[in-house]
């Protein structure tokens, strides 16, 4: 698989900032299709896609309803911003136990989409705190290959403020 063409599904895709970021590093990077409950942030995606800073693609309400298995083969990447509250050292820290701890439903989809990569982002203590061991196990029982995670502030890339996040790599054996 070639970067440059690069098909993306953006899971928890927020107002869309990872797809930037990767279409920065991948300029023919293109995203196929959208997951975001949040209305704001759809409406922010919508917003984006008119005025021709994101690519216009779908974008579906719900993680726990979409079905992947029509996107086998379609999609080489899926990105994911998973939400952060139940393990940032900010909120109640209750992981898994929290009822925004949908990472299940993302495995679920990584499942039936089979990409070459799977690329999220989240809160350090994510990883920092062990609540990443789980849903890397299910990773690796699909055939992927975890690199290490990497931390970046937002200081590091020239941001006024000092906000970590982590970015977790991982690729399928073989691809």
């Amino acid at each position: 698989m070639a970067l440059r063409s690069l098909r993306i599904l953006s899971a928890c895709a927020g107002v869309g900032g990872i797809d930037l970021g990767i279409k920065l590093a991948c300029p023919g990077a293109r995203t196929v299709g959208y997951i975001e409950r949040e209305v704001y942030a759809a409406a922010c995606l919508v917003a984006r896609m008119e005025d021709q800073v994101l690519g216009h693609a779908p974008i579906w309400d719900d993680l726990g309803t979409f079905d992947g298995h029509p996107w086998r083969g379609v999609v080489d990447c899926i990105v994911a911003g998973l939400p952060c509250t139940p393990y940032s050292t900010a909120g109640k820290q209750r992981g898994h136990a929290d009822e925004r701890a949908i990472w299940p439903e993302f495995i679920r989809v990584v499942s039936e989409v089979q990409p070459a990569l799977v690329f999220i982002e989240n809160v350090p203590a994510f990883v920092t705190r062990g609540w990443f061991r789980e849903p890397g196990e299910k990773l690796c029982d699909l055939g992927y290959q975890i690199e290490d995670p990497l931390f970046l502030a937002a200081e590091d890339v020239g941001a006024p403020h000092c906000r970590t996040r982590v970015f977790l790599l991982a690729h399928r054996q073989g691809k």
